[in-house]
């Protein structure tokens, strides 16, 4: 089925509807800027560049000279786009070259992006855009499609049909669930969904706007995924499709020093937890972002409390037993310290997740070094405590035990002597 080609507008600008940046540099001389490129800035940070004139977009990183010249040297060669269609040239795959394996970039290369039959392909489209395909090809053209427009919103306008085949998406997913009958298979949205992202997409002041064509592509990447997942299942869907990569984070290095010694003295307990203490939520397949359960978290609260109250009565036994000095003292008391401690950081931290997880806490994450915050710190500290107090213990009664051999031992040494 064809679709009415999309029509290419000048590039984006952040307006009081807008969402992405067309960067001007005046007199700032910029060599991507004189070979035709223009630099679009979406507001989570990533950014891509648009050549109108040969009709070519690229993820590749044009402030690099080298790089500059490797993407126009193969747009270049590919020719010229047909009408409703795009050059989208992008990083290749990474190599390791060299006897120590050091990873490469093998260059630049080519897809061609046909809006008419909303087609991503290494192949150059046709004149007239017609293709022969099946059902299950035409659902993983539809996802790559989809997954360029979501990653490159700011100089696409799509045809009514996109938003008319969303708005249809959305009120089919509204109406379902209404029905008498059951459901043997759940719609891809909620009513919940449904109702907020109509009133959106039925914004006159989003139409037009790099959030309003975002907001169309992740609709029916959604239904796309549906789909997948209900009507074929046996065929995962392409993986070949752009992915919005998260920034990296650049540690210093003393700040990296600090988390390694903390994490050691807590015995790495926050590292398991800081997963958890970056967001309220996980991210689905589409990057949305879903609640979390805090049951887990709410059991190993509960569990560490009832523990630290049994070791602390067992460590408070030990104190009481007699010709316990030295290092099975210290080590009663430091169980006896640690195992309040856990009880005490227990039900702040159970009471500090529950407020959370009722206002939600920000979302934010990155590649690279973890990086740990003090709230994962806190989370820790009612099972680094509780590890601490049964050390402890642990500690006091061996040596205790080992203490009272060794004086039978001498006691009944004396007695054979006497003997």
């Amino acid at each position: 089925m064809s679709h009415p080609t999309p029509q290419r507008p000048q590039p984006a600008r952040l307006e009081g509807n807008g969402s992405a940046h067309t960067y001007s540099y005046g007199s700032v001389s910029r060599p991507y800027a004189s070979r035709g490129w223009i630099e679009q800035a979406l507001p989570h940070g990533a950014k891509y560049f648009v050549n109108p004139r040969i009709q070519a977009t690229t993820d590749v990183d044009l402030r690099n000279l080298s790089k500059l010249e490797a993407v126009m040297s193969v747009v270049e060669t590919a020719g010229s786009a047909p009408e409703g269609c795009e050059i989208w040239a992008r990083e290749g795959p990474v190599v390791k070259r060299g006897w120590r394996r050091h990873k490469m970039g093998a260059g630049p290369v080519i897809s061609w992006v046909d809006h008419r039959i909303r087609r991503v392909s290494s192949e150059i489209p046709t004149v007239d855009g017609i293709i022969f395909s099946g059902e299950d090809d035409r659902l993983d053209d539809e996802y790559r499609y989809w997954s360029f427009v979501e990653t490159h919103p700011a100089h696409i306008s799509l045809p009514p049909s996109a938003r008319q085949e969303a708005l249809d998406a959305l009120h089919w997913s509204y109406t379902d669930p209404l029905l008498a009958h059951p459901q043997p298979i759940p719609p891809p949205f909620t009513q919940d969904e449904c109702h907020k992202l109509l009133g959106h997409l039925n914004d006159p002041n989003l139409r037009s706007t790099t959030t309003h064509t975002r907001m169309i592509a992740r609709i029916l990447l959604r239904v796309a995924h549906w789909r997948q997942s209900n009507f074929r299942p046996h065929k995962p869907l392409p993986r070949d499709v752009p992915i919005m990569q998260r920034p990296k984070r650049h540690v210093p290095v003393g700040r990296m020093i600090v988390d390694i010694i903390t994490g050691i003295l807590c015995l790495g307990i926050p590292f398991f937890l800081v997963d958890r203490s970056s967001y309220g939520g996980h991210v689905d397949i589409e990057g949305n972002i879903v609640s979390n359960s805090s049951g887990p978290l709410f059991l190993a609260g509960a569990c560490a409390c009832l523990v630290a109250a049994v070791i602390l009565s067992a460590s408070v036994t030990l104190m009481t037993l007699p010709g316990l000095t030295g290092v099975a003292r210290a080590s009663g008391l430091v169980a006896i310290m640690c195992s309040v401690l856990s009880m005490i950081t227990s039900f702040i931290s159970i009471m500090r997740h529950k407020t959370e997880m009722a206002h939600g806490t920000p979302t934010s994450g990155s590649e690279g070094f973890v990086l740990l915050t003090r709230r994962s710190v806190f989370l820790s500290l009612p099972l680094v405590f509780l590890a601490y107090s049964v050390a402890g213990f642990i500690t006091g009664v061996v040596i205790y035990s080992f203490n009272g051999v060794v004086v039978n031992g001498t006691a009944n040494g004396a007695l054979l002597r006497v003997h």
